[in-house]
């Protein structure tokens, strides 16, 4: 058996995007190209009517090689199914994906012009409720329009189907999520109780 059948998506992506430290738009095609042609060998396909494994490679690529400010653009995430159909295998990919999104999110190192953001639009939160990664659940977080980068699968023995599936969301909408949550968590503490005074009334 070959070895890349061995891979899951994710590995064989991986290792495509670590292949190169900054990726020109020829040096995208090229390796989409060839990871289209190996995937397509294990078995990977997508749905008719759908974007080609190709051009979803490509879209994948640019969108992890996209820098704003010295920073990544886009946080992508992935989550990897098998199911009995392509339609219950891609909605727990999707919901995989949304958790391990949100874990990454959870644990980004904000950056100096972030952080003097966060500390204009929230002087009064405490730098540990940003990076608290306690939450891991999707409703922790308003990441607002995800952008759903790719979808394939392949068939299995016994009718099952493993779908994997690509997502993203802006590094911006990411800070502010982490804000607005941060907000919420700091609004909800308890308030110290403060003791009552009694005037006293000198005569």
């Amino acid at each position: 058996m070959r070895k890349s059948l061995l891979l899951t998506v994710f590995a064989i992506i991986a290792g495509a995007i670590a292949s190169y430290a900054q990726m020109s738009s020829s040096e995208i095609e090229k390796m989409a190209h060839m990871q289209s042609v190996e995937m397509k060998i294990d078995g990977w396909k997508v749905k008719v009517g759908g974007m080609p494994l190709k051009q979803q490679l490509i879209k994948l690529y640019t969108m992890q090689e996209e820098q704003l400010n010295g920073q990544s653009k886009y946080i992508i995430a992935d989550g990897q199914v098998k199911g009995a159909t392509f339609e219950a295998a891609r909605v727990h990919a999707m919901e995989m994906a949304k958790r391990n999104l949100v874990s990454l999110i959870d644990n980004i190192s904000l950056s100096e012009s972030e952080g003097n953001t966060i500390n204009a639009e929230g002087a009064n939160i405490e730098s540990e409720n940003l990076s608290d990664t306690k939450y891991k659940n999707t409703s922790t977080l308003d990441l607002g329009n995800l952008t759903q980068i790719m979808t394939c699968y392949k068939e299995l023995e016994g009718g099952k189907v493993e779908v994997s599936v690509y997502i993203a969301c802006t590094r911006a909408n990411a800070v502010k999520a982490k804000l607005k949550r941060a907000k919420a968590e700091t609004q909800a503490k308890p308030q110290t109780d403060v003791p009552k005074v009694e005037t006293v009334h000198t005569l």
